[in-house]
């Protein structure tokens, strides 16, 4: 009779996306990482300047703000724009970030709900349950007591807490090790916590001024109800070999409340900001400006100090705009590309238009030259030459405190979680007619290192119930069982 070969059909191993992208979202190490990286987002949407939401609805207008930003953080503005950290509250990844974390969040305690009614109870950690898988069976000559005492050493001496529980039946024992990890975790979530509530307070409660423009010899309003003011009395700078990249530059201010001056002469810096009943006011920028005197048909003065050049025409023009009682001034200075035959040096273009007329004519347009007054629409106009503007940056955060208490925690918790996880084991004894007998459970905690761990417990289970420490324990053990 001769045999037939059945042929064996491949094995084809089948993938589930839902299932795999339910663990996924449902792992402690997704929820931790995507916290991580809010912490961090949160963290940078407080220490760089965002744009405000009236400068990213006008093209232009973020164009020149985005410029502003270059004198302070040099080529680095154009990466920082790219990746959205200018706007970090309204960016899509930003939003896309806390959309996946809130999944997370819900798929994690769902599943840990639905593991919660699906696992049946399990008998008390005292009791006997046959019915819990041994990853070790062992035996040894000596009496229980001598091999519990033992065991609970030896795990003390790896930097294990134990706990013996004495039954009728045996005597359990449960080591555990880096128990905080609980705690840290806990550390974490509340930080994350922190870290959103402080957020969403500062952006209710708080203000910022990002682009507070002040020339030399100016003073301008802080505004919100603050009473406060800043006036420019000097600006310096200097620059690297070449000319291009600055080296350092400060601006001598002086602040003031209700029109009194309460700080004067402050050397602002970068790094050296000025902190003032909860206002902080930062060096960001500085720029070219023109310095201006304007009076009026009466000999009134209307507008005294310099004007800030921010931005340029469609010939790369410097240009700067002001307000001068009913008008509204346009300042055009010489190009610094190469010569200007229109706008010749050690002069300035001005340009008069009635403040809100529409469409924009100008009421009179002349040149005003250095320290030579002129007159046009009424108004008298003397060139008092060229000056330089400091852009501040003006915030007041009352939850800034808590922004990097909740990132500290965060990141702190995160970190301990991740280097220290959670490990637990248990042993339980029985006695027996020529000795004991140890049945070593499967170790708890985090499935990284498992392994390495569960061979380590079981050597040091093995050299604890060695009668002579100093002998290999060959000769004073028998493995019954694994697995």
């Amino acid at each position: 009779m001769k045999r037939t070969a059945r042929r064996i059909a491949p094995r084809v191993r089948t993938i589930d996306p839902l299932g795999v992208a339910w663990r996924l979202l449902a792992s402690s190490r997704t929820a931790a990482l995507l916290l991580t990286l809010t912490a961090l987002a949160v963290l940078a949407g407080a220490v760089l300047p965002q744009a405000p939401q009236s400068v990213r609805a006008d093209r232009v207008a973020y164009a020149t703000w985005i410029e502003e930003r270059r004198s302070a953080l040099g080529q680095a503005v154009g990466v920082l724009d790219a990746l959205s950290l200018f706007a970090i509250y309204s960016a899509w990844w930003f939003r896309l970030l806390l959309c996946t974390l809130a999944l997370c969040c819900g798929v994690y305690v769902a599943s840990r709900l639905e593991s919660r009614i699906r696992r049946p109870h399990s008998a008390s950690p005292s009791g006997h349950d046959s019915t819990l898988r041994a990853i070790a069976r062992l035996a040894s000559p000596l009496r229980q007591a001598d091999v519990s005492s033992r065991i609970a050493d030896g795990f003390r001496a790896v930097g294990y807490t134990t706990r013996v529980t004495e039954t009728v039946e045996a005597v359990h024992i449960r080591a555990e090790r880096n128990r905080r990890q609980r705690l840290a975790s806990a550390a974490a979530h509340l930080g994350f916590v922190v870290l959103l509530a402080a957020a969403v307070v500062g952006h209710l409660i708080g203000w910022q001024e990002p682009t507070l423009v002040v020339s030399e010899g100016s003073t301008v309003g802080v505004g919100h109800g603050t009473g406060l003011a800043i006036r420019n009395d000097d600006f310096t700078h200097t620059r690297y070999p070449g000319g291009k990249v600055p080296k350092d530059y400060l601006t001598e201010i002086t602040l003031l409340e209700d029109g009194r001056p309460v700080r004067e002469r402050f050397e602002l810096r970068v790094n050296s900001p000025l902190a003032y009943e909860g206002v902080r006011i930062h060096q960001a920028f500085f720029g070219p400006a023109a310095g201006m005197r304007v009076a009026g048909a009466e000999g009134q003065t209307l507008l005294v100090g310099g004007i800030p050049l921010l931005y340029h025409d469609p010939e790369n023009r410097p240009t700067g705009r002001a307000r001068a009682g009913g008008y509204e001034l346009e300042v055009l200075a010489p190009r610094t590309d190469g010569p200007d035959r229109a706008v010749p040096a050690g002069m300035v273009r001005v340009r008069v238009y009635r403040a809100g007329s529409e469409p924009r004519v100008p009421l009179a347009e002349m040149d005003a030259p250095f320290g030579q007054p002129v007159s046009a629409a009424g108004l008298t106009f003397l060139y008092e030459g060229p000056r330089q503007y400091s852009g501040l940056h003006v915030t007041r955060n009352p939850a800034v405190g808590w922004v990097w208490g909740g990132a500290v925690l965060t990141l702190a918790g995160t970190l301990y979680v991740f280097a220290f996880p959670y490990r637990s084991a248990r042993i339980v004894i029985y006695p027996v007619m020529d000795g004991s007998q140890i049945t070593v459970r499967p170790l708890i905690g985090r499935p990284m290192g498992r392994e390495q761990e569960t061979a380590r417990v079981i050597a040091a289970v093995r050299t604890a119930i060695a009668p002579d420490p100093t002998r290999t324990p060959n000769g004073h053990y028998v493995v019954a069982r694994k697995g």
